[in-house]
């Protein structure tokens, strides 16, 4: 395979490096996945042990200020109800504080399926954002897949051209401005670096959670 950059055949060994780093990178993707799903889960276990500080009103929720046990790392909590249950949607940023563009249309109507998809070249950060808003989906009830937008192992490769008005595909990302926009049946979660990729996700799940209402 021509390197796309130089047009060069890479050597055999270059192309062995080449797998080897592609396959290391989707084994950290995996774990990342893996950790970031077990941390929330006990941090919202947490919350039925420790009490959070008491809440302030935004768009009419309750959002409550809390903390995971020996972290200084806050998180935002919204107390919701669906199919007779009670849970809890979590945030890293004050909703208050969120300021970001989005332009998706109705895109959030009629889904079944959920896919949210990551450039595997972008940092192991930039899967944070993808598992807040996937654990987001699937507190709701959708059903919630990862993938890769490029994988030549056996992780699923998902790209916006997978999206359909049943199965929506959500790709997180770096680009020059922090926003969320539609692209067809698909959807970009935009941040100009990774703590603003967090914020576009955290404003796509607000902005979700007030459709829902």
């Amino acid at each position: 395979m021509k390197n796309e950059k130089t047009g060069e055949i890479p050597t055999e060994e270059e192309e062995k490096l080449r797998k080897a780093n592609i396959k290391k990178l989707e084994k950290q993707i995996i774990v990342m996945f893996v950790v970031l799903g077990l941390i929330l889960l006990s941090f919202l276990a947490a919350y039925e042990i420790f009490k959070p500080k008491p809440y302030f009103k935004y768009e009419g929720l309750n959002v409550y200020r809390a903390k995971v046990p020996d972290s200084s790392q806050e998180f935002f909590l919204i107390p919701i109800s669906g199919g007779g249950e009670k849970s809890q949607v979590v945030i890293r940023n004050d909703p208050r504080k969120l300021n970001v563009s989005i332009e998706i249309g109705n895109l959030l109507d009629g889904i079944n399926k959920v896919w949210i998809t990551v450039p595997p070249e972008l940092s192991s950060e930039a899967i944070i954002a993808g598992n807040d808003l996937g654990m987001f989906t699937s507190r709701i009830s959708l059903d919630t897949e990862f993938g890769l937008t490029n994988s030549s192992t056996g992780f699923p490769e998902v790209t916006c051209a997978n999206a359909t008005k049943e199965t929506r595909v959500f790709l997180t990302t770096i680009g020059n401005e922090t926003k969320v926009y539609g692209e067809g049946e698909c959807i970009i979660v935009q941040g100009k670096n990774y703590d603003e990729l967090l914020k576009a996700a955290d404003a796509l799940v607000m902005h979700w959670l007030l459709e829902l209402k």
